[in-house]
Parts: structure tokens; C-alpha cells; sequence
């Protein structure tokens, strides 16, 4: 991100390929999961941001309460993508990764997420400063 953002050694990395092309942008997502095999979900969205989104850097995965106290903890991870997608088609693409997942709407309200993924960080503008500034991102993302 930036030259003082701290660096840790041991990060997940993976890279991949997408079918766009342009100017590459870099992205900060935020994905989270409590619902089912949790574990196995994040690994198939880490899997997928690469493979959809573009190249990625992991923080490690870690778990987090669930900030409204009506679900059980979440796993979190952060990743820093370098995507020539604009800022709409990577939210898409994050929707579509949370549909593939089996998300259906009024999960987040029951409290029960199989996955979220949001943008939170493009082209450096904080699209979502909520969760910016929520110690759950900023845990990974202090990982970057």
C-alpha cells in the first residue's frame, strides 16, 4: 500500500490470471466467513480472487467475532489484488464469489455469512470507511 505499511514474512501469495486488460489498479478486499466449512470457504475464495480478480498477496487467515453478536465468530482474510477490473466489476465479481458460495439474502441478517467479500480499499479511495476502520480488517490488512 504504502511505504510505511508493515510487511510480514510468511503471508499467503498466490497469483493468477483474469480476462481483462487496461491499467492495473490495486484493491484491498475483505473476505469473511461463519457459516458451514468456513475454512474451506475462504481457501476456495483465496483461490478464486486470483484466479478472477488478479494477482494477490494473503494476510493469514485469522477469526473474528461476529460484529453484530447474532452468529458464531467469522474467518477472516485480507488481500491486496493488482486487477485490471474498475471498482463495479470487482464488487460483481465479489457477489458472484459470495453466490457460488451458497449466500442467499437475508443470511447476513440471520447471522450466518458462508461468504462475504467486500471491496473495501480501490485505487486507493476507502470505498467502505466502516469497515476501514473495524479491527477485523485492519488486522489483515496490518499484514499487507
Amino acid at each position: 500500500m504504502t511505504a510505511d505499511t508493515p510487511t510480514q514474512t510468511g503471508q499467503h501469495k498466490e497469483t493468477g490470471q483474469h480476462k481483462e486488460t487496461g491499467p492495473h489498479k490495486e484493491a484491498v478486499l475483505l473476505l469473511g466467513s461463519n457459516a458451514g466449512e468456513s475454512r474451506a470457504v475462504i481457501e476456495a475464495a483465496m483461490r478464486a480472487v486470483t484466479e478472477r480478480m488478479g494477482a494477490a498477496v494473503f494476510s493469514e487467515v485469522y477469526e473474528s467475532e461476529d460484529a453484530t453478536g447474532r452468529g458464531p465468530a467469522y474467518l477472516n482474510v485480507v488481500a491486496r489484488v493488482e486487477t485490471a477490473m474498475d471498482a463495479d466489476s470487482l464488487r460483481d465479481e465479489g457477489k458472484e464469489l459470495e453466490r457460488r458460495a451458497g449466500r442467499k439474502a437475508g443470511d447476513k441478517a440471520a447471522g450466518r455469512v458462508p461468504l462475504d467479500v467486500d471491496v473495501v480499499i480501490y485505487d486507493g479511495a476507502v470505498l467502505r470507511p466502516a469497515d476501514f476502520a473495524a479491527a477485523h480488517f485492519r488486522r489483515g490488512f496490518a499484514q499487507l
